[in-house]
């Protein structure tokens, strides 16, 4: 233990400040580093984020009950399903998720107040959900509640 300790006090205490041991096209040293990460920290402190405006995010349709139907399609759609933070949503979900997940269906949040109810819902899925308005397509394909899964041409529930 002496005989590291000797070694070690024969060190110049410079061994163990940083320093350029290979130059690239852009290196800098540690201490002009240092000052640029100074700097950039305090910009990023006076930065003001936008808001998420994402958040409360409505549809005009309601959950409830769909009824089953076969859509007129000249093609196949992929699997997509439409889930709203809601009590009949929630149980939808948590009743297929599985069966979500095993299709590959997209799934997306049509109704979520904010951030944590639609991270709720992902919880519940065990994936990610889009965050989308699906008022137009279900205007487009009469359908008038959700959650819904549309898989081959039919809207399920």
């Amino acid at each position: 233990m002496k005989s590291i300790l000797f070694i070690l006090g024969l060190l110049p205490l410079s061994c163990f400040s940083l320093e350029v041991i290979y130059e690239l096209e852009n290196t800098i040293t540690a201490s002009d580093y240092s000052l640029i990460e100074k700097k950039r920290e305090l910009i990023e402190s006076k930065v003001v984020r936008p808001k998420d405006t994402i958040y409360p995010h409505k549809s005009m349709f309601e959950a409830g009950n769909q009824k089953a139907k076969k859509l007129k399609a000249d093609r196949v759609m992929p699997a997509i399903f439409v889930v709203g933070f809601d009590g009949f949503s929630i149980e939808w979900l948590k009743e297929n998720a599985s069966r979500l997940k095993k299709l590959k269906a997209t799934g997306f949040v049509i109704s979520a107040n904010n951030k944590e109810e639609h991270r709720a819902l992902e919880d519940i899925y065990e994936g990610v959900l889009q965050v989308t308005d699906a008022d137009e397509l279900m205007t487009t394909l009469t359908i008038n509640h959700y959650p819904f899964l549309l898989l081959n041409n039919q809207v399920l529930q």
